[in-house]
């Protein structure tokens, strides 16, 4: 089997772990105070991202319309689905499409982990990728549940 680098990707996250510092929990907390999320969990939710950037060996991007870059044309959003929820939710789904109409996001890659809120010092932090999909097939196979997000069904999702 070809090895794609949506693949490797999701080899390193099902690989990933970290382990809590200060560094994170700060970084965190900066993110919360811009104000651009309404609760303090959601902002928990870059903990898989803000890692990668910093032990992961991803580049920070320079824009907020993807996470991850993983090749010139393949632009990654990084969607962590709550463990007690079969849905991930994709929010600014106007947003979702202007990013792919601009050539800056491709794919979504949904995830869980172990730990999803209420981090502390010490706390080891694992996760586990449900599977990927183009972002417009995303969009196309989820329901919406009001005009600003959708819910995709993670049964709907490629797995590796």
């Amino acid at each position: 089997m070809t090895t794609t680098p949506i693949h490797e990707l999701i080899d390193r996250i099902n690989n990933h772990r970290y382990i809590v510092d200060e560094w994170l929990l700060n970084a965190l907390e900066e993110e919360y105070r811009k104000g651009s999320y309404s609760n303090r969990n959601n902002v928990e939710a870059l903990a898989l991202e803000f890692t990668l950037y910093k032990a992961g060996g991803f580049k920070r991007p320079a824009t907020w319309r993807y996470d991850l870059q993983l090749s010139e044309s393949l632009f990654i959003d990084l969607k962590r689905r709550p463990k007690w929820s079969n849905n991930i939710s994709l929010s600014n789904k106007g947003r979702l499409e202007e990013s792919y109409n601009m050539g800056q996001l491709t794919h979504i890659v949904s995830f869980t982990q172990n730990i999803e809120t209420d981090y502390k010092l010490g706390d080891v932090l694992t996760f586990k990728v449900d599977g990927y999909l183009p972002i417009m097939e995303a969009l196309r196979v989820s329901q919406t549940k009001m005009r600003s997000y959708k819910l995709l069904d993670k049964n709907r999702l490629q797995v590796a």
